[in-house]
């Protein structure tokens, strides 16, 4: 190696170090300076504790009762308002059966979605008997829904019960024609 190509090298490395030491040096400063703007600020905010509260301004008085408004009830006509109120029987019992009939419906779809969350999970953790289970409830629950009968078919190939997975698919498929997950399983 040639004696210049050594120095010049060795010079860069004394620079470099030197580089290395003002950054340092520098950030040293700079930490020290931001620890103690913190600790000042810190200390600021231990005096601000010690004050006492301001006066809210923004606090609305309380309102006083107004007997206008006891007067507006003695002129209120009682007998008008419920004739107002009243409906003919046969209109509210068809209101509330359709209204009972939606609310069972709603209520045993999110059952049914219940039920087949619960069989994803079990499926998940390879636990495919019981997750045939809640698949066969969801179904129970809402047959109308194709992805069910996927979910039990997938469980059941797992289960190697392969005539009764084919049978889920077919299910699903005539019910939605397009359903990818059927031709897959």
């Amino acid at each position: 190696m040639d004696a210049n190509k050594f120095l010049e090298m060795r010079r860069q490395m004394e620079e470099n170090n030197q580089d290395i030491k003002d950054f340092l040096g520098d950030f040293d400063k700079w930490k020290s300076e931001v620890e103690g703007k913190s600790l000042r600020l810190k200390g600021k905010l231990a005096a601000d504790e010690n004050l006492p509260p301001i006066r809210n301004i923004f606090h609305k008085k309380r309102k006083k009762k107004n007997s206008s408004k006891k007067k507006a009830w003695d002129k209120f006509d009682v007998d008008k308002a419920l004739e107002e109120i009243d409906v003919p029987e046969s209109v509210i019992s068809d209101s509330e059966s359709e209204t009972d009939e939606e609310w069972e419906n709603e209520r045993r779809l999110k059952l049914s979605e219940v039920e087949k969350d619960e069989g994803n999970r079990l499926f998940k953790e390879g636990k495919y008997e019981d997750a045939v289970e809640k698949y066969t409830t969801a179904i129970r629950l809402a047959p109308e829904n194709p992805l069910l009968y996927t979910n039990r078919a997938i469980a059941l190939y797992k289960l190697e019960r392969y005539a009764s997975s084919e049978s889920d698919c077919s299910i699903a498929l005539s019910m939605n024609a397009r359903l990818v997950k059927g031709f897959y399983r």
